[in-house]
C-alpha cells in the first residue's frame, strides 16, 4: 500500500478491443470480494428467550390484538 493509501491493480477486460484505455490511465473500482444475499427483517421481528434468538412472525389480527408465533 502506497503513502496516499492507495494500490497498483493489473486487470484485463473480457473485451479489451471495445475499450480505449491507454497504459498509465486512471479508473475508478469498486473491488468487491466477496457477497452474499440474505433475507432481512426488521430488528423488533427478533427476540431473545435463553439464548436463543427468534423470529416473530404474525399468526392472526383480531382487531387491534395481535397474535405472533416465534421461529427458530
Amino acid at each position: 500500500m502506497e503513502e496516499n493509501r492507495t494500490i497498483k491493480v493489473h486487470r484485463h477486460l473480457k473485451d479489451e478491443s471495445e475499450n480505449n484505455f491507454l497504459t498509465g490511465m486512471f479508473v475508478a473500482v469498486d473491488i468487491i470480494t466477496s457477497y452474499k444475499f440474505e433475507k432481512a427483517i426488521p430488528s423488533q421481528a427478533v427476540v431473545f428467550i435463553e439464548e436463543a434468538s427468534f423470529v416473530l412472525v404474525l399468526k392472526k389480527k383480531e382487531g387491534e390484538t395481535f397474535y405472533f408465533v416465534a421461529k427458530k
